[in-house]
């Protein structure tokens, strides 16, 4: 039997399979995939700084699973690389202009980190939301245990000066599409008065670079370095072996560049 070749995509030209894009759903992945490389081609500051917090989260995933096997518990390593995988589906929508549809997985993502934060401080606490009771009101403690705003106050009592970048990146996401809003609902849609006194309605699911883009790329880049932050203040020893603070500065610094170049589209 002949065995399929394995082609390294990075040197040959990726040719379509002949039908692609003439269905909904490939059209509509074709015109994001080229979405993404006019992100790419058209901004190379921002795309370049989304490029190095990718690299440095997988970093911190990779650092992560190596070391399961010394850990006690696994689940805070797993949700951090789960937070990184968020990230990378975060700027695969955001850079495709699908942005909207971005906030929610910018949730899971920041999600994800917290809890991997809490479970590597609080390994019994990993213990106990394994084993989830089904009677009523230790399931309703399990619940209150390990809701959002309860991590986050844990979060407050050793590390107050982060609460406040991840409660609101949180919030954020939840407005612009991790739950229904009003500001997400109607932020990509566009009125247009017809001749006969009418109007038509628009709703784009690609957004050009505008208000809406630039937002979206703002909140990816925060939720990138929140996930970032959250990995130094679990993982001390490790940060310092990666030299994680010197990388958070530089980001930052890259950020205070292009945050201006994305608040000039911004209303």
């Amino acid at each position: 039997m002949r065995k399929n070749k394995i082609v390294d995509t990075m040197k040959q030209p990726i040719i379509p399979p002949t039908g692609w894009g003439s269905d909904t759903l490939s059209n509509f992945q074709e015109t994001a995939l080229r979405n993404e490389f006019a992100t790419f081609d058209n901004f190379p500051e921002i795309y370049g700084l989304l490029a190095q917090i990718a690299t440095s989260t997988g970093a911190c995933a990779g650092y992560c699973v190596r070391n399961i096997p010394n850990r006690p518990e696994p689940s805070g390593a797993l949700l951090l690389a789960s937070a990184h995988s968020h990230y990378l589906a975060t700027a695969r929508l955001v850079t495709s202009g699908h942005c909207l549809a971005g906030f929610p997985s910018g949730r899971a993502a920041i999600e994800m980190a917290l809890y991997a934060w809490y479970f590597t401080i609080y390994p019994d606490a990993a213990d106990r939301w394994h084993n989830k009771p089904t009677e009523r009101e230790p399931l309703r403690a399990w619940g209150n245990e390990f809701k959002f705003g309860t991590i986050l106050a844990e979060l407050a009592k050793l590390h107050q000066p982060l609460v406040g970048r991840i409660k609101y990146l949180h919030q954020l996401s939840i407005d612009f599409g991790a739950h229904p809003n009003t500001d997400a609902l109607y932020s990509n849609m566009a009125k247009f008065p017809m001749p006969d006194g009418g109007a038509r309605f628009d709703l784009r699911f690609l957004d050009p670079w505008g208000p809406v883009f630039s937002h979206s790329v703002k909140f990816l880049i925060e939720t990138g370095l929140g996930i970032l932050e959250l990995f130094v203040c679990a993982e001390p020893g490790a940060a310092k072996e990666l030299n994680m603070s010197a990388t958070l500065e530089g980001l930052y610094t890259q950020f205070q560049v292009v945050r201006l170049q994305l608040e000039a589209t911004m209303p």
